[in-house]
């Protein structure tokens, strides 16, 4: 009887090891976020046994290697982390900002394409604040073949949408007598998550490099006012732009921007009418930016175009 309880035993931790590791698949594949593969993991662990807690503690679990991170503040940008890499510039541990490494990733890709460098796998992971909770996403790329990192999650959640093919395959590592089962229970999951990264999260970080864009441009226009309104309105742009990073992890609008430096036109005859300067072109433009972020706040991002070409040798 020992015996056979024990083999039981063996049987059903054998069994939350292989959908432990499936889940873990999940999250390294871009198709879950940390907190979605942990949350669901739980239920369905425990529909095999009522011991997971003791038999099994996977990776991202509440107190695994791969738990979102706590520590970030609430007005903060998602930061992004090299996990896996053979890249010089992008080493393993080299942290950036969402805005920054989307900026770099596509730099890299373009100077990979124009000098047909072999394409190379990187992995990062990003921690961000979403609707108040921390959470972790983890983004496998190529530098070479496919644009920027927005662009890239893009095609690849795309690609799981269109290609069932796609979504199956990611059973492939489950011994066959259990295959069928985790594939029936668990693929309505994936393919809700994948819906939900492409349209809920994917636009999120779309909101960040908006702001970083607008933050760009508030210091542009700072540099060229006066000397003596140049402090007050950097103090101003930056309650602006950390409210605005506040209300996309919050999902709490903010009530009316810090900067504001509308002006009264004067009325010029047609013919003595003389054009806009640059500073108060670059001045319109912030105002209609800063009014589209605030007025849209989760409207979509533009449609992005991604390039996918073949891997070519030698570097």
């Amino acid at each position: 009887m020992k015996e056979i309880t024990g083999n039981l035993k063996q049987d059903v931790k054998d069994l939350l090891g292989e959908s432990a590791n499936l889940f873990t698949d999940f999250l390294k594949r871009g198709v879950c976020t940390v907190r979605a593969v942990s949350d669901k993991w739980k239920d369905f662990a425990r529909d095999i046994s009522t011991a997971v807690d003791t038999l099994m503690k996977p990776p991202f679990g509440k107190d695994g290697p791969e738990a979102p991170a706590m520590e970030l503040s609430p007005d903060a940008e998602p930061v992004v982390t090299v996990v896996e890499s053979i890249e010089e510039h992008l080493p393993i541990g080299r942290q950036m900002t969402l805005p920054q490494a989307n900026e770099e990733i596509r730099r890299l890709d373009m100077q990979y394409q124009k000098d047909e460098w072999t394409v190379q796998p990187v992995k990062v992971k990003i921690d961000y604040t979403r609707n108040g909770q921390t959470d972790r996403y983890w983004l496998p790329l190529q530098i070479g073949a496919g644009g920027g990192l927005l662009e890239q999650m893009k095609a690849r959640l795309d690609s799981y949408r269109t290609d069932p093919e796609m979504v199956s395959r990611l059973f492939d590592t489950i011994p066959e007598e259990h295959r069928a089962a985790f594939e029936a229970e668990l693929t309505p999951f994936v393919n809700e998550n994948v819906n939900e990264l492409s349209t809920g999260l994917l636009h999120y970080f779309h909101r960040h490099c908006d702001i970083a864009a607008l933050a760009q441009q508030f210091d542009a226009q700072a540099s060229v006012l006066p000397e003596k309104e140049q402090q007050s309105f950097r103090e101003g742009a930056e309650k602006t732009v950390v409210g605005l990073r506040r209300a996309v992890n919050t999902g709490v609008p903010i009530e009316q921007p810090a900067v504001q430096r509308e002006q009264t036109p004067v009325p010029v005859q047609p013919e003595t009418q003389e054009q806009p300067s640059a500073g108060e072109k670059l001045r319109q433009s912030v105002r209609v930016r800063l009014r589209e972020i605030k007025e849209t706040g989760a409207g979509q991002p533009a449609p992005v175009k991604v390039r996918v070409r073949p891997h070519r040798a030698g570097r």
